[in-house]
């Protein structure tokens, strides 16, 4: 690339020659495919390349990674498959001899002569967003990170091709925020089945030095239905309806939990609801029931019954937009009703 040397020698005014023919024709890149499978390369025309136009069957995910000093939030990676998976800065056009990471699970990868494109603005993006997809923005009022989160029939609860991963940023100063797949593989862009029940996703966060946070749910309106997202944090154990509050502000140090949230959603698509368009919303991930208040008053008894009628546990709102209830049931199908002095809700919830 044009940037050859980060030797203290390069800080002054000097001139870099390049010499030869022009490249043009298809172009066979090697990639190195075993052990660590993340390879650097460049764009070898005097041209962009749009990635759209790139055969990608040799990687391992389809993605091109490219490291933005200039990125909103702070420096950091941007990435892209095609116009649906991508960062925010991306538009899928690689100029010329710029250099991107791939991850490689065959080689070699053609460059094709027919990607070239006269547009060598890799940043501009001019795509709209995507539907069904939302953001998670953490930050600390200076600077801030994203991840995203698609939910499409192409999706899959263990890392697949539509599958970002996070790489971090080399300013330590930038927050980082990610999610979870598998237990441990931390994701940037995570595609995800078309959501008709109950899903949890673990987020997670690094923080560059103690002091006061703020994370941050955005994207509701480009699905047609989402009833109930909640933000638990483990670390207080409390619970916030993002859908009535969408900003969580909270206190943080260096030394916490880097798997410190998970994201409860609860609903399906396509039932024409708009979000928090229902009272209450409940549902159970795993042992725990959750209750969210969409009205914004907070308050209300919170009942719960087995099928036979019996009363196995209650609580209250309490001023809190949602509450967690713990039960230690049969597995099963149980009836919650949630009441307070202007209406009664009656929901079906399954406990596994």
């Amino acid at each position: 690339g044009y940037l050859v040397d980060y030797s203290s020698s390069f800080a002054g005014s000097t001139t870099k020659s390049f010499a030869g023919a022009l490249n043009t024709g298809d172009k066979s890149v090697t990639l190195t495919f075993a052990g660590n499978t993340w390879n650097l390369i460049g764009n070898p025309f005097p041209s962009a390349i749009n990635w759209d136009n790139v055969t990608k069957t040799v990687l391992n995910g389809g993605y091109y990674y490219i490291y933005s000093e200039s990125k909103s939030g702070g420096a950091g990676y941007e990435s892209y498959l095609d116009g649906s998976h991508k960062t925010a800065g991306t538009n899928g056009k690689i100029s010329s001899m710029q250099g991107f990471f791939v991850k490689a699970a065959g080689s070699p990868l053609i460059l094709p002569n027919t990607a070239r494109v006269h547009d060598n603005n890799w940043l501009k993006n001019t795509e709209s967003v995507p539907v069904n997809r939302l953001t998670l923005k953490m930050g600390n009022g200076v600077s801030y990170d994203e991840a995203f989160i698609l939910f499409e029939a192409t999706g899959s609860v263990t890392k697949g091709w539509y599958d970002a991963d996070k790489l971090f940023s080399m300013n330590s100063e930038v927050p980082q925020v990610f999610t979870l797949k598998e237990n441990d593989l931390k994701i940037c862009i995570s595609s995800l089945p078309i959501l008709n029940g109950t899903m949890t996703i673990p987020v997670g966060m690094l923080i560059p030095a103690d002091g006061n946070y703020s994370l941050q749910l955005s994207g509701l309106e480009s699905f047609i239905s989402v009833p109930g997202v909640l933000l638990e944090d483990l670390m207080t154990n409390t619970t916030q309806n993002l859908v009535q509050t969408p900003v969580y502000a909270f206190s943080a140090t260096t030394t916490d939990n880097a798997n410190r949230f998970l994201l409860h959603l609860n609903g399906s698509m396509g039932t024409g609801d708009k979000p928090g368009s229902r009272p209450f919303t409940v549902f159970a991930s795993g042992n725990s029931l959750f209750v969210a208040d969409n009205t914004g008053k907070n308050r209300g008894d919170v009942y719960v019954y087995n099928m036979m009628g019996q009363l196995i546990a209650s609580t209250g709102l309490f001023g809190n937009s949602t509450c967690k209830l713990n039960l230690n049931v049969p597995v099963g199908y149980y009836l919650v009703k949630v009441i307070t002095g202007e209406q009664a809700s009656s929901s079906k919830v399954f406990v596994n």
